[in-house]
């Protein structure tokens, strides 16, 4: 089982609504290729730093011009994993 399926295990187990838990698996899917692209190194919850997450936040904002509802939204699933 990878991260992604024990987070998915995770919130299933929190009685997330089943729209939430995709969101939240498409949104560490894409923080996960971010991370992977831009540090060079397969990834490693315990390599993020929260410069990292500043980063990433940085990327959506203003490389990806995403509004503020889906940054936060991506920051929170971020947050529960």
């Amino acid at each position: 089982m990878d991260d992604i399926d024990t987070f998915t295990e995770y919130l299933k187990g929190q009685d997330r609504a089943e729209l939430t838990v995709k969101g939240y698996q498409s949104d560490m899917k894409n923080f996960i290729r971010w991370f992977e692209q831009t540090n060079g190194e397969t990834f490693n919850v315990k390599a993020v730093t929260p410069t990292d997450i500043r980063e990433y936040r940085r990327f959506l904002l203003g490389n990806e011009h995403r509004k503020a509802s889906t940054v936060n939204r991506r920051l929170a699933a971020m947050s529960a994993f």
